[in-house]
Parts: C-alpha cells; sequence; structure tokens
C-alpha cells in the first residue's frame, strides 16, 4: 500500500510538470518550440480617423495618378466634414483613436537555433469591450526602416495606400487589435540574415509573437475575445497561410482561426520560379532576397546557378544593405543574363532534385484550411504570377476545405472612395491593376470578406 501511494505520488508530480511545462511550451513535428512568455511592449503613439483620412487624401497614390488642373491644396479642416464621414463610413471605422506599441518577444534563429529577440507592430483600438485578433503578415520591404515597429509616430508622413502600416492602423480602426511580426531580418533582429519565404520561420516567429503578445495583453488589461482573422499580402500572404497552418495543427489553446484572406503571394514556390523563367522577367528585389536567403539556407552553389561572379557576391552580400534597392541595381531583370541556362533548364523540367525538395518544402497550398478562405490576385501580376491563386483554390478544395472564394483585383473597388475625392476636387484615375497597385484594394477586399465570420 506504500509503495501504491508512493507511486500516486509520483505520477502526480508528473502530471503537474507536464501540465506547467506544456502550459508555456509546445513542438509541432518539425522540432519548433513556441513560447508563450509575455511579450515586452513599449507605446509608439496615437493615431487617429483623422489622422488616416488627412493622410489618405493626400497620398502618392491620388497625387500621382490627378489630372494636371486638380487641386491638392487639403488641409485638416476640409476633410473632416462631410466628406470624412462618407469615408468613415467607406472604410467601416468603429473607433475613433489606436494606440501603437512597439512589441519585443522571444524566439528561436532561423540558422543557429538560439534563443533571439524578435519585434513586431501591436495596434490596440481604444474600446471598452473586448475586441477580435487580426494577425498581419506584411509584404516585402523595400528598406529596414519600413518595418511595421519602425512605424512613424505621426500618421501624416504614412502612405495609406502604399505603406502597409497605414493598412494597419486602417484594421484597427475597424476594431481588430493587430499584430504584425517584423520577420527575423528586421527591427530588434535587423543583424540577422532575412530567412526570405522560409515557411518554418515564419511560422515560428510569427507564433512566438501571437501568443507571447495575447500573455502581455492580459497583463495590460486590454480585453480581448479569442476570435482571430489572419491577413498578408505578397510575402505576407505566404507568410500568412504558413501562420495559419501552424496554428491550426499546433493550437494547444482555445484560440481559434474565423477567417483567413491571402492576396498576391507564392504559394507554390517551384511553380512561381517556373513561370518566371517562361516570361524571362524577375524582378529584382525579390529575387535577390530569395537568393541570398536560400543560398544560406541551403547551402546552393552559386557557381552552378549563377552566371557571372559579380553578381554572386552581390548576392552573398546583399542582407548586409539597410536598403535592399541599393544592390539590386547591380543585378539584370532578365532570367537568361542572370542564371546559367543548364540551371534554367533543369528547373523548367525538373531535374535539380535538391533544390526542387527545397523549394517545395517551403510551398503552402498543399493542405485544407478548416476555415473560411480568400484568395485575391491580379490577373497581370508580373512580380508573382497569378496561376499562384489557381493552385492554392484547387489544393484547398482538392484536401477537403469547406470554403474557398478566390477573387480577381478590380478598381471597381476604389470608385466610391475617389467619388469622395472629387468631393475635394482631386480628379483621381484609376490605375492598372497589378501586383503593387492591387495591396490596398487587397486589404479593402480581406477586410470586407473576414467582418462576415
Amino acid at each position: 500500500m506504500f509503495l501504491q501511494n508512493k507511486l500516486y505520488v509520483i505520477v502526480g508530480f508528473i502530471f503537474i510538470f507536464l501540465f506547467l511545462f506544456l502550459g508555456c511550451n509546445y513542438a509541432n513535428d518539425d522540432g519548433i518550440n513556441f513560447s508563450y512568455e509575455s511579450a515586452d511592449l513599449s507605446e509608439i503613439n496615437d493615431y487617429t480617423a483623422a489622422d488616416f483620412i488627412f493622410a489618405f487624401f493626400n497620398s502618392s497614390f491620388l497625387s500621382d495618378n490627378v489630372d494636371e488642373d486638380a487641386t491638392l491644396g487639403i488641409t485638416l479642416t476640409s476633410v473632416i466634414g462631410s466628406e470624412s464621414k462618407d469615408l468613415r463610413r467607406l472604410l467601416k471605422f468603429k473607433t475613433e483613436k489606436v494606440t501603437g506599441y512597439e512589441v519585443e518577444y522571444s524566439t528561436r534563429d532561423p540558422y543557429s537555433g538560439r534563443e533571439i529577440t524578435a519585434s513586431g507592430l501591436l495596434l490596440v483600438p481604444s474600446s471598452s469591450r473586448p475586441l477580435p485578433l487580426l494577425v498581419y503578415h506584411r509584404a516585402t520591404l523595400l528598406t529596414k526602416a519600413a518595418a511595421p515597429s519602425l512605424i512613424p509616430e505621426e500618421m501624416i508622413v504614412i502612405d495609406p495606400i502604399i505603406d502597409e502600416r497605414a493598412t494597419m492602423i486602417m484594421l484597427a480602426l475597424q476594431g481588430y487589435i493587430v499584430l504584425a511580426p517584423d520577420y527575423i531580418g528586421y527591427g530588434s533582429s535587423d543583424d540577422i540574415r532575412h530567412p526570405y519565404l522560409y515557411r518554418k520561420s515564419v511560422t515560428q516567429t510569427s507564433l512566438d509573437m501571437f501568443f507571447s503578445v495575447t500573455e502581455a495583453l492580459k497583463e495590460y488589461d486590454i480585453s480581448f475575445t479569442k476570435d482571430v482573422y489572419v491577413m498578408g499580402y505578397s510575402q505576407g500572404g505566404h507568410g500568412a497561410i504558413a501562420f495559419a497552418q501552424g496554428f491550426q495543427d499546433n493550437n494547444t489553446r482555445d484560440f481559434a482561426i474565423r477567417a483567413l484572406a491571402a492576396g498576391g503571394g507564392p504559394y507554390d514556390i517551384l511553380e512561381t520560379i517556373r513561370e518566371l523563367f517562361d516570361q524571362n522577367f524577375i524582378t529584382k528585389i525579390t529575387t535577390l532576397l530569395f537568393l541570398q536567403a536560400y543560398t544560406y539556407i541551403y547551402n546552393w552553389d552559386l557557381d552552378r546557378i549563377i552566371r557571372k561572379n559579380s553578381y554572386k557576391d552581390v548576392i552573398e552580400s546583399a542582407f548586409e544593405y539597410e536598403d535592399i534597392e541599393e544592390p539590386a541595381k547591380e543585378i539584370p531583370n532578365k532570367v537568361d543574363d542572370l542564371f546559367r541556362s543548364q540551371f534554367i533548364e533543369d528547373i523548367q523540367k525538373g531535374r535539380s532534385d535538391s533544390i526542387q525538395k527545397n523549394l517545395e518544402e517551403n510551398s503552402v497550398y498543399n493542405w485544407a484550411p478548416s476555415v473560411p478562405v480568400l484568395l485575391f490576385h491580379a490577373r497581370n501580376d508580373r512580380i508573382v504570377p497569378y496561376i499562384n491563386m489557381k493552385i492554392a483554390y484547387n489544393s484547398f478544395n482538392r484536401n477537403g476545405s469547406a470554403s474557398v472564394t478566390r477573387k480577381d483585383c478590380s478598381f471597381k473597388r476604389l470608385d466610391n472612395l475617389l467619388k469622395a475625392a472629387k468631393k475635394l476636387n482631386i480628379d483621381a484615375k484609376k490605375p492598372t491593376p497589378n501586383h503593387v497597385n492591387c495591396i490596398f484594394i487587397f486589404m479593402l477586399e480581406a477586410s470586407d470578406f473576414i467582418k462576415d465570420f
């Protein structure tokens, strides 16, 4: 009897230990560990709906597309009148103010596995009731200074059409607590090489931020619901789907993703590269970020991939630059000028087994989201080919997803917004839908989509 009681005590201690341990950490099949330690929050500034509207009417979208005779002398007084009310209604603002915080939290270096500090942006609307959480994955950045956590204190210097940090504020004004990871290589971890389109890293850092921030929100007495929405465009579209899959596969708490919206993303990386090779055109910036990351992560032999040593040197040192546009000028945008012909042929015909495996393991389309999904893309996208939306749509449905919606980018969505601009004597023209121009349209469509769930 004594031994039996002793055994019960031992087993009890084991269960207590496991409970406490698993309450702070969990790991998935890849060995990724997610920390639940509370994030550090540093307040940045408050942003208001009036600030956003003023910035919107002074955005480069309007000024770059404006008729020569139009007047651009917009004053803050003019945009907080009736036109402002119309725009508030169109943008579905539910609050007048949000507070921004720089977030720092613990995660893992994707290369060494050591614990490091990463960062991101948190936007909290003023509200007396619990609000849902929205995890926002940003698109490719041109400069390290554009990281979400480095958001300017003044809204007026943020362009609501081309700067996604303004979009994050817009979503917060709609009533979401917005969490936006910088990703490794930006913000607090800007001394580390950015693991561009590396699925394992974006999954870990995003989940680490989510659970660390929700712990911090409790300490700050900021009320939130357990409803989670996920959104991202371009690189962020890839990141949003990777996060959603990691969340769905590994979540041990009672949070629930309600909807996922992804736009313009390279969900099938191998097929993306094949399509770009077929069109013999690449975007220098994304190509440079991709090559510097994968060459380092997978130890690719650039001598067998790149035509010239000078291009190889640019790729190897690209992560050191604060502005990726600077080294990008040194490489060509024609596929057959940058890559060796044998490498191009091997990729197109599936003969490069190890590289093909690396690309496939970082694709994010081959699973079944259990939540409603919006996929959005511009038909004439030359940066991330349109076929990505078709592949993800077909794969999600084939694997058993219950609700997947796809939508092409159309600027009809801006008609009412442009009418509001015309009331201020601005006769802006709608640009052609393409990868960059459709970012803001995606945000409007995505926010409309997720509000129904």
